[in-house]
């Protein structure tokens, strides 16, 4: 079942916005939680990718999902999805590194800057984030 969010972000009627689908992979759907996903704007780029913004929160049930991001304006976003297996709205990490699964888009590894996880939308689109464990 495919999870949700609607964001208006338009400042004007007749707006054109756009949709950005992600098909999430890698999920380890035994461990206990939710997964979370969470858009990031241009202007948000400060929060990323610990910050609050637009999210999207959801028990796995298999291995790959997908979510949609929609009512989208042109511009630069990123992403992070991650598994809050403790629930505590946290992506956890210790001296070693991080303890819960997560991902970017563009699919760097570790904390990536906005500028290397950012995604342009102008379209409709569909990217692929792999969670890394």
């Amino acid at each position: 079942m495919a999870k949700t969010i609607w964001i208006f972000l338009l400042t004007q009627a007749f707006v054109i916005s756009y949709t950005l689908n992600i098909s999430v992979t890698n999920i380890d759907k035994n461990k206990k939680g939710k997964i979370v996903a969470t858009i990031f704007k241009e202007n948000e780029r400060k929060l990323f990718p610990f910050g609050k913004a637009y999210s999207i929160k959801f028990n796995p049930k298999k291995s790959r999902e997908e979510i949609f991001f929609r009512g989208l304006n042109k511009g630069e976003y990123a992403v992070v999805i991650y598994h809050d297996e403790n629930i505590n709205n946290l992506i956890d990490k210790n001296s070693f590194g991080l303890k819960e699964g997560v991902g970017y888009s563009n699919n760097y590894s570790y904390f990536p800057s906005f500028t290397k996880s950012q995604i342009s939308i102008n379209k409709d689109t569909l990217i692929n984030i792999k969670i890394k464990y």
